[in-house]
């Protein structure tokens, strides 16, 4: 019987020997197309003289893909190459996969001929690597895949059949399920981002479907390509816990449509959302930015008293001090500003005007 560290050797040797002989296999998976020869013309070359991102990539010609999955990775090989297998043996069609990293991983494997490695500096984090391969990515479909989250068979389907049949959808949130605790998430929820009691508990992801989900979680989300690059990718300047629900605030504040697939992924324990004072003070900041909280040194006050009586006081001290110092609501205005500038320019038939200072609707011209 495997035991403690017995089995991680076990699973990291299984998930290697699995991985080689898939690079070794001669039918493995269809070829991914070039980055110079996608036909998009937003789509920006990457090269080894750019010195903070490298790109490499297959030399084979195909079609242009109609998915492009966006791995990020940092530190944890295993994790990675566990995400890796699961996407090269349940990969949709007409798809392409891109691993975005620091430099660190040296792909033992030789999947160049599968993978599509972008490579950015050290010192940036996750989210800057999500945005680097929505840039890098060449399908109309993008699908953020966090490092530990796996798929199965069919994984994608749903969400491509519901992005391809309804225009009016931008974005689409499938189910997230813990392999730790067999619990169940389906994206962020629209009521607890309109709920300051839920938002300081830290009770933002939906635990059921429902039709008030506004975004998907970050561990994995379809988006279309021009509607995530309009909106400007992610903020870089968050915390994990809190880059989706910015997201998902901000595709409501556009009044872009997110629904609910019947697709599940597993997510592995480390990708669990979870609240320290850091990304709770940037959550309280963007409360604020969204009109949620009114702001201000009274209000601080009472959310601090409130937050204290239920037991957590450093979280409600993290809290107060991001709504006394609402120092997000400049840079949220500036985001919406500039991403309705591109949405307009993308959809001319659209105008979009703010409908207060931190709401905006759009509206047939």
């Amino acid at each position: 019987m495997f035991i403690g560290g017995e089995i991680v050797d076990f699973y990291r040797s299984s998930v290697r020997f699995t991985l080689d002989s898939f690079a070794r296999s001669k039918q493995a998976v269809a070829r991914i197309i070039p980055g110079d020869r996608c036909g998009m013309q937003e789509r920006p070359s990457f090269d080894a003289t750019t010195p903070h991102r490298r790109l490499t990539c297959p030399q084979e010609e195909t079609s242009v893909p109609q998915l492009s999955i966006i791995i990020p990775h940092q530190h944890d090989d295993l994790r990675l190459e566990s995400t890796i297998l699961s996407v090269l043996e349940n990969r949709p069609a007409d798809s392409e996969v891109i691993v975005v990293h620091d430099g660190s991983y040296s792909d033992p494997y030789q999947l160049s001929d599968e993978l599509l490695y972008v490579e950015i500096g050290r010192s940036r984090g996750v989210l800057a690597q999500l945005n680097a391969g929505v840039m890098a990515a060449c399908a109309p479909v993008v699908c953020t895949l966090l490092d530990g989250v796996y798929v199965s068979q069919g994984w994608a389907d749903a969400s491509l059949d519901a992005l391809k049949s309804d225009e009016q959808i931008s974005v689409v949130a499938v189910t997230a399920n813990s392999s730790e605790d067999r619990k169940s998430t389906y994206g962020i929820d629209g009521r607890a981002l309109a709920s300051l009691n839920f938002l300081q508990r830290g009770r933002v992801d939906l635990t059921r479907p429902s039709r008030t989900c506004l975004g998907p979680e970050l561990t994995c989300g379809f988006y279309r390509t021009k509607v995530i690059r309009a909106i400007g990718g992610w903020n870089e300047k968050l915390a994990l816990a809190v880059a989706d629900i910015d997201m998902a605030w901000m595709l409501q504040a556009l009044e872009l449509q997110c629904v609910n697939s019947d697709d599940q992924v597993t997510v592995s324990p480390e990708r669990t959302r979870s609240f320290d004072n850091r990304s709770m003070k940037q959550l309280a900041e963007l409360a604020v930015a969204y009109g949620v909280s009114r702001g201000g040194t009274s209000v601080a006050m009472s959310d601090l008293l409130r937050v204290c009586l239920s037991g957590h006081v450093s979280q409600a001290v993290a809290w107060a001090s991001g709504i006394m110092s609402a120092r997000a609501t400049e840079s949220v205005a500036v985001r919406l500003e500039q991403a309705q500038a591109r949405l307009l320019e993308q959809t001319p038939a659209l105008r979009v005007f703010p409908q207060d200072e931190s709401r905006y609707r759009r509206q047939a011209a």
